[in-house]
């Protein structure tokens, strides 16, 4: 996980510059240091209110430009952009169920491993009264020291200045037109 880790940390502090993107999480596999040499790296985005459709869309299209997303037989240290929520939707994490299986959905979310998190989203997924009851023993991760991405005053300039660029209903009407029709269906109302 560090080789992968190294290889695509710039990309990840790209990420974090983009319009509506408030913080990054490592997920699955590589958030607990566990995958194998062709894995991919999955990463999930909090993003602006109301915002979700213009963050991902800013977000695929910066990882499409430079050839990190996942292809067909190519999985190897690509970024898995597939996991996107709002800062209401950590607060109702249980309402974003897709089935009863409670246990794999909160161990998959309190192992999200924060790499860019300057409001604390990771205190708040803790803190989700859902994850108490199905993880009362649940810490939260730590982030770890060389696997962080610090908030600056650029990243004020670029959110302040992206806020022009979010425009969420044009850019969810354009994905839509473009997406296929599986994942239309996964990417719910």
């Amino acid at each position: 996980s560090e080789l992968k880790w190294n290889k695509r940390r710039w990309f990840i502090r790209l990420l974090s510059y983009l319009p509506g993107v408030e913080a990054i999480f490592l997920t699955n596999t590589f958030a607990y240091h566990n995958v194998k040499t062709d894995s991919d790296i999955d990463i999930l985005i909090v993003t602006r209110p109301h915002n979700i459709w213009a963050t991902r869309f800013y977000t695929t299209a910066v990882a499409k430009l430079f050839g990190v997303r996942p292809r067909p037989h190519r999985t190897k240290d690509t970024l898995c952009l597939s996991f996107y929520i709002t800062p209401t939707g950590l607060t109702q994490l249980e309402k974003l169920r897709s089935d009863d299986n409670d246990a794999l959905e909160a161990y998959w979310i309190v192992q999200a491993m924060p790499v860019y998190d300057p409001r604390g989203y990771a205190k708040q997924i803790t803190n989700s009264e859902w994850l108490k009851q199905v993880l009362p023993n649940n810490q939260p991760v730590q982030q770890h020291i060389n696997r962080s991405i610090k908030h600056t005053w650029f990243h004020n300039i670029t959110h302040t200045l992206g806020r022009f660029l979010l425009w969420n209903q044009l850019l969810k009407s354009f994905q839509l037109w473009i997406m296929p029709k599986r994942l239309k269906e996964l990417s719910g109302p």
